[in-house]
């Protein structure tokens, strides 16, 4: 399951035009976040940042 899903995040990166990142203490915090940001920057997609606490 946890590999299917991965792919299909990968994907779905892969064929978007935005990237909306919701930054939080948590999301900030997340291995798996970390990678899927890094991933749109692979494939060039434009990342919208949003901060939703006082997470630098």
């Amino acid at each position: 399951m946890g590999s299917e899903f991965m792919g299909d995040i990968v994907d779905a990166i892969e064929k978007s035009d935005l990237v909306l990142f919701i930054s939080s203490v948590n999301s900030n915090a997340s291995h798996n976040v970390a990678k899927e940001i890094s991933i749109a920057d692979k494939f060039k997609k434009t990342i919208l940042p949003v901060r939703i606490d006082d997470a630098p």
